[in-house]
Protein backbone atom coordinates (compact mmCIF):
# COMPACT_ATOMS: atom_id res chain seq x y z
CA UNK A 1 0.00 0.00 0.00
CA UNK A 2 1.18 3.65 -1.09
CA UNK A 3 1.71 5.70 1.65
CA UNK A 4 -0.71 8.03 0.20
CA UNK A 5 -3.28 5.43 0.45
CA UNK A 6 -2.25 5.00 4.11
CA UNK A 7 -2.76 8.35 5.32
CA UNK A 8 -6.11 8.42 3.37
CA UNK A 9 -7.48 5.48 5.13
CA UNK A 10 -5.67 5.85 8.46
CA UNK A 11 -5.89 9.56 8.51
CA UNK A 12 -8.29 11.25 5.92
CA UNK A 13 -8.92 14.66 5.60
CA UNK A 14 -11.93 15.94 8.09
CA UNK A 15 -14.22 18.80 8.25
CA UNK A 16 -12.06 22.03 9.34
CA UNK A 17 -12.67 23.24 12.89
CA UNK A 18 -13.34 19.87 14.21
CA UNK A 19 -11.77 19.25 17.61
CA UNK A 20 -8.62 16.70 16.37
CA UNK A 21 -9.67 14.60 19.59
CA UNK A 22 -13.46 13.81 18.35
CA UNK A 23 -11.49 13.05 15.02
CA UNK A 24 -8.94 10.85 16.80
CA UNK A 25 -11.74 8.99 18.37
CA UNK A 26 -13.70 8.42 15.66
CA UNK A 27 -10.65 6.48 13.84
CA UNK A 28 -9.67 4.66 16.98
CA UNK A 29 -6.60 4.19 19.06
CA UNK A 30 -5.58 1.67 17.12
CA UNK A 31 -5.37 3.74 13.35
CA UNK A 32 -2.46 6.02 13.82
CA UNK A 33 -0.65 7.55 16.89
CA UNK A 34 -2.08 10.23 18.68
CA UNK A 35 0.86 12.87 17.85
CA UNK A 36 0.53 11.71 14.42
CA UNK A 37 -3.10 12.46 14.18
CA UNK A 38 -2.52 16.17 15.96
CA UNK A 39 0.15 17.03 13.72
CA UNK A 40 -2.20 15.64 10.54
CA UNK A 41 -5.01 17.85 11.92
CA UNK A 42 -3.23 20.64 12.65
CA UNK A 43 -1.91 20.77 8.76
CA UNK A 44 -5.90 20.43 7.51
CA UNK A 45 -6.55 23.39 9.53
CA UNK A 46 -4.43 25.16 7.81
CA UNK A 47 -5.83 24.41 4.73
CA UNK A 48 -2.92 22.08 4.02
CA UNK A 49 -4.98 18.72 2.33
CA UNK A 50 -1.86 17.30 0.36
CA UNK A 51 -1.34 13.67 1.66
CA UNK A 52 1.89 13.60 -0.39
CA UNK A 53 5.28 13.59 0.98
CA UNK A 54 7.21 16.99 0.67
CA UNK A 55 10.45 17.30 -0.41
CA UNK A 56 13.33 17.11 2.25
CA UNK A 57 16.30 18.27 2.62
CA UNK A 58 19.76 15.55 3.01
CA UNK A 59 21.22 13.83 0.93
CA UNK A 60 19.16 11.91 -1.56
CA UNK A 61 20.21 8.24 -2.84
CA UNK A 62 23.41 8.48 -4.65
CA UNK A 63 23.34 4.74 -6.39
CA UNK A 64 21.43 2.82 -8.88
CA UNK A 65 20.11 0.18 -7.05
CA UNK A 66 19.89 -1.91 -10.43
CA UNK A 67 23.33 -1.00 -10.97
CA UNK A 68 24.35 -2.61 -7.71
CA UNK A 69 22.50 -5.59 -7.92
CA UNK A 70 24.07 -6.46 -11.66
CA UNK A 71 27.50 -6.00 -10.39
CA UNK A 72 26.93 -8.14 -7.48
CA UNK A 73 25.44 -11.10 -9.54
CA UNK A 74 27.93 -10.89 -11.71
CA UNK A 75 30.44 -11.54 -8.78
CA UNK A 76 29.32 -12.76 -5.87
CA UNK A 77 32.81 -12.95 -4.30
CA UNK A 78 33.41 -9.14 -4.37
CA UNK A 79 34.14 -6.53 -1.53
CA UNK A 80 31.62 -3.58 -0.29
CA UNK A 81 35.17 -1.22 -0.97
CA UNK A 82 35.74 -2.67 -4.58
CA UNK A 83 31.89 -1.96 -4.79
CA UNK A 84 32.20 1.30 -4.00
CA UNK A 85 35.34 2.01 -6.20
CA UNK A 86 33.72 1.07 -8.90
CA UNK A 87 30.31 3.01 -7.61
CA UNK A 88 31.57 5.79 -6.68
CA UNK A 89 30.24 5.74 -3.31
CA UNK A 90 31.18 5.07 0.35
CA UNK A 91 31.68 1.68 1.89
CA UNK A 92 28.51 2.32 4.01
CA UNK A 93 25.83 3.28 1.32
CA UNK A 94 27.08 0.05 -0.85
CA UNK A 95 26.64 -2.07 2.34
CA UNK A 96 23.21 -0.30 2.91
CA UNK A 97 21.92 -0.94 -0.01
CA UNK A 98 23.31 -4.58 -0.45
CA UNK A 99 20.97 -5.44 2.95
CA UNK A 100 17.80 -3.26 0.99
CA UNK A 101 18.47 -5.31 -1.93
CA UNK A 102 17.69 -8.62 0.30
CA UNK A 103 22.10 -9.34 0.45
CA UNK A 104 23.73 -10.80 2.83
CA UNK A 105 27.34 -11.97 3.11
CA UNK A 106 27.90 -15.37 3.93
CA UNK A 107 31.26 -17.09 4.09
CA UNK A 108 32.09 -19.56 1.53
CA UNK A 109 31.90 -23.57 2.38
CA UNK A 110 34.22 -26.24 1.97
CA UNK A 111 33.36 -28.90 -0.68
CA UNK A 112 34.90 -32.28 -0.71
CA UNK A 113 38.55 -33.11 -1.84
CA UNK A 114 38.33 -35.22 -5.10
CA UNK A 115 39.55 -38.30 -4.92
CA UNK A 116 40.52 -41.32 -7.19
CA UNK A 117 39.10 -44.70 -6.52
CA UNK A 118 42.88 -45.85 -6.12
CA UNK A 119 43.62 -42.85 -3.13
CA UNK A 120 40.58 -43.72 -1.45
CA UNK A 121 41.18 -47.55 -1.48
CA UNK A 122 44.99 -46.57 -0.16
CA UNK A 123 43.52 -44.35 2.81
CA UNK A 124 41.22 -47.19 4.07
CA UNK A 125 44.49 -49.60 3.63
CA UNK A 126 46.56 -47.50 6.05
CA UNK A 127 43.91 -46.63 8.38
CA UNK A 128 43.55 -49.82 9.00
CA UNK A 129 46.90 -50.65 9.57
CA UNK A 130 47.15 -47.82 11.62
CA UNK A 131 44.43 -49.60 13.75
CA UNK A 132 45.80 -52.79 13.70
CA UNK A 133 49.60 -51.56 15.41
CA UNK A 134 48.13 -48.53 17.69
CA UNK A 135 51.26 -48.63 19.62
CA UNK A 136 53.80 -49.45 16.97
CA UNK A 137 56.86 -47.61 17.48
CA UNK A 138 57.79 -47.30 13.78
CA UNK A 139 54.56 -45.05 13.45
CA UNK A 140 55.81 -42.38 16.27
CA UNK A 141 59.22 -42.30 14.66
CA UNK A 142 58.32 -41.60 11.39
CA UNK A 143 56.70 -38.12 12.61
CA UNK A 144 58.86 -35.46 11.89
CA UNK A 145 58.55 -31.83 13.33
CA UNK A 146 60.27 -28.42 12.36
CA UNK A 147 60.43 -25.21 11.18
CA UNK A 148 59.16 -25.54 7.50
CA UNK A 149 55.85 -23.22 6.01
CA UNK A 150 54.67 -25.04 2.87
CA UNK A 151 52.99 -22.55 0.25
CA UNK A 152 51.29 -23.58 -2.39
CA UNK A 153 51.31 -22.18 -5.90
CA UNK A 154 47.41 -21.96 -6.18
CA UNK A 155 45.03 -20.64 -3.38
CA UNK A 156 41.13 -21.23 -3.55
CA UNK A 157 40.02 -17.72 -3.09
CA UNK A 158 37.97 -17.58 -0.10
CA UNK A 159 36.31 -14.53 0.44
CA UNK A 160 32.70 -13.94 1.90
CA UNK A 161 29.82 -13.77 -1.02
CA UNK A 162 26.95 -10.83 -1.54
CA UNK A 163 23.86 -13.45 -2.00
CA UNK A 164 19.91 -13.62 -1.09
CA UNK A 165 19.44 -14.68 2.22
CA UNK A 166 17.76 -17.70 1.92
CA UNK A 167 20.71 -19.30 -0.93
CA UNK A 168 23.77 -21.35 0.43
CA UNK A 169 27.09 -19.93 -0.44
CA UNK A 170 28.74 -21.52 -2.94
CA UNK A 171 31.01 -24.52 -2.13
CA UNK A 172 35.07 -24.15 -2.71
CA UNK A 173 36.68 -27.56 -3.46
CA UNK A 174 39.56 -28.10 -0.90
CA UNK A 175 42.89 -27.80 -2.00
CA UNK A 176 44.77 -31.46 -2.40
CA UNK A 177 47.33 -32.34 -0.40
CA UNK A 178 50.02 -32.79 -3.02
CA UNK A 179 49.50 -30.01 -5.48
CA UNK A 180 52.49 -27.67 -6.45
CA UNK A 181 54.09 -25.71 -3.50
CA UNK A 182 57.67 -25.22 -2.20
CA UNK A 183 59.23 -24.87 1.03
CA UNK A 184 59.84 -21.49 2.63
Amino acid sequence: MSQTLFRIDRVGPWPTGLPCSYAYAAKGEGAVEKSTAFDWFRKFNNGDTNLEDQSRSGRPFSIDPEALRQAVEADTVTSTRKLSTELGTSNSTIYEHLHRLGKVSRSCQNGPQELTPEQVQHRVNVCKELLANPRDERFIKRIVTCDEKWVYFNSPNKQNQWINRDEAALPVPIRGRFENKVCV
